[in-house]
C-alpha cells in the first residue's frame, strides 16, 4: 500500500506540473502578464467590468460615471452623442451644464435615459423643449424600480424639483424580485410587519465570489489554460452564466407589492415636501402583440392610481392602436437593430410621442 500511495504522488505530481507548464506557456504565448491575478469569469460578468460607462454606487448598485461626452455613429450611419453631467445625469445636448435647482426631475431606466438615441432624442430632451424649462434626465440603464425610486428620492432632495416623474419600463417591476442583477449587486427591499424594509445596504461590490458564481468557476477561472479550454470549445455558459447574472431573493410578482409601496412612499414625500409626482409606464416592442398589457404593468398603473393618488400616463392604448391600425408608423417608433429585424430602445419618434403623451397630463 505504501508503494502504491508513493506512485500516486508521482502521478499528481507530474500532472500539476504539466498542468502549470501548459499555464504559464499559453499565459506567455498569448501575452497574458504571470502577475496578472484574477478571475477570468468575473472579469466578463461584473457589470462595471464589462459596460465601463457603468461605476459602482454602494446605495445603487450602479450608475452611469458623470462628467462624460463620447460620439459615433450607429449601425445606420446615424451620429449619436452621449453626454453626462454630475450624478451620472446624461444631458439633453452635448453640452454638459450645471444641475438646475426646482427644475423638472425624470428618473426612469434605460428608456427613460435614451438608450441608442442621441442626446437631444430622449423624451425628457423634447419635454425640455415643449416645456420650455430644464428636465433633469436621471435615469440609468438596467434599474429595477426599487433603484429608480432610491434615486427619485436622493435627486428630489438634492435638486428641489417643481415636478417629479417616475418611469417604469413594467420590466422593472420583475427586477425588484433581485438582489443580483446583470452581474451586479444591487439595492432590495423585503416587507416585514407590512412595512418596507431597505436591504443590501450598503450594497456589496461583485468580485466573483463563489456565492456569486459558484465555486468552479470562483476557484478554476483564475486560471488562464481553463479560459483558452472554454473559449476553443465555444462553451460561452462557462463565461455568462444565468446564475452569476441574476439571482432572485423573492418570487414571482412581490416585485408589484414592493414597487406600489415605493410610489406610495414617494409620492407622500412629495405631498410633504410640495412638488408634483407623475408616473409614466413604458412597455418593449414585442409587447403589443397582446390584446392587454402585461398583467406587472397594469397591476402598477392601478395602485399608483387608486392606492397613491398619482398622476399616471399609461399609453398602451395609444401605442396599441398604432400597432393595429398602422404597423409602419409603430415600426418607427423604435431603434431597429443591425440584423433589420428586431427593435430595441424607442426612437426619436417614439420618444417624442412619449414627451407629448406626458403634456397632456402636465399641462
Amino acid at each position: 500500500m505504501r508503494i502504491s500511495f508513493i506512485n500516486v504522488a508521482i502521478v499528481c505530481t507530474a500532472l500539476a506540473s504539466c498542468v502549470l507548464a501548459l499555464e504559464f506557456g499559453l499565459r506567455y504565448y498569448d501575452g497574458v502578464s504571470f502577475s496578472e491575478f484574477e478571475n477570468f469569469v468575473e472579469k466578463r460578468v461584473s457589470l462595471v467590468r464589462v459596460q465601463t460607462l457603468s461605476e459602482y454606487h454602494d446605495t445603487l448598485g450602479w450608475i452611469t460615471r458623470s462628467n462624460l461626452a463620447q460620439s459615433g455613429t450607429n449601425h445606420h450611419g446615424d451620429v449619436i452623442t452621449f453626454t453626462i453631467g454630475d450624478h451620472g445625469v446624461r444631458m439633453n445636448s452635448d453640452q454638459i451644464r450645471t444641475l438646475p435647482t426646482g427644475a423638472v426631475l425624470a428618473v426612469g431606466d434605460s428608456f427613460t435615459a435614451g438608450s441608442e438615441v442621441s442626446d437631444h432624442e430622449s423624451w425628457p430632451a423634447y419635454l425640455e423643449r415643449a416645456l420650455n424649462e430644464p428636465v433633469v434626465n436621471a435615469a440609468v440603464g438596467a434599474w429595477g424600480s426599487d433603484q429608480i425610486v432610491l434615486h427619485a428620492e436622493h435627486m428630489s432632495e438634492l435638486l428641489r424639483p417643481r415636478l417629479v416623474i417616475i418611469s417604469f419600463l413594467w420590466h422593472d417591476i420583475l427586477r425588484a424580485d433581485y438582489d443580483i442583477y446583470i452581474g451586479a449587486h444591487k439595492p432590495y427591499f423585503t416587507i416585514e410587519e407590512n412595512e418596507l424594509v431597505h436591504r443590501n445596504y450598503p450594497v456589496p461590490i461583485f468580485d466573483g465570489k463563489a456565492t456569486e458564481i459558484g465555486w468552479k468557476r470562483a476557484s478554476l477561472g483564475y486560471s488562464y489554460l481553463v479560459t483558452w479550454m472554454m473559449q476553443r470549445i465555444d462553451y460561452q455558459q462557462w463565461f455568462v452564466p444565468w446564475d452569476a447574472q441574476y439571482r432572485k431573493v423573492h418570487p414571482d410578482g412581490t416585485g408589484i407589492d414592493i414597487s406600489c409601496r415605493l410610489l406610495e412612499r414617494f409620492k407622500k414625500r412629495a405631498d410633504r415636501e410640495n412638488f408634483r409626482l407623475v408616473f409614466l409606464m413604458q412597455y418593449g416592442s414585442t409587447d403589443f402583440v397582446q390584446d392587454s398589457p402585461p398583467a406587472q404593468a397594469a397591476a402598477v398603473s392601478e395602485c399608483a392610481v387608486d392606492d397613491s393618488d398619482i398622476d399616471v400616463i399609461d399609453p398602451w392604448i395609444v401605442m396599441k392602436v398604432i400597432h393595429d391600425s398602422d404597423l409602419p408608423r409603430f415600426h418607427d417608433l423604435w431603434v431597429l437593430q443591425a440584423d433589420n429585424k428586431t427593435y430595441g430602445h424607442m426612437s426619436r419618434v417614439g420618444n417624442e410621442l412619449m414627451a407629448q403623451e406626458l403634456l397632456r397630463v402636465i399641462r
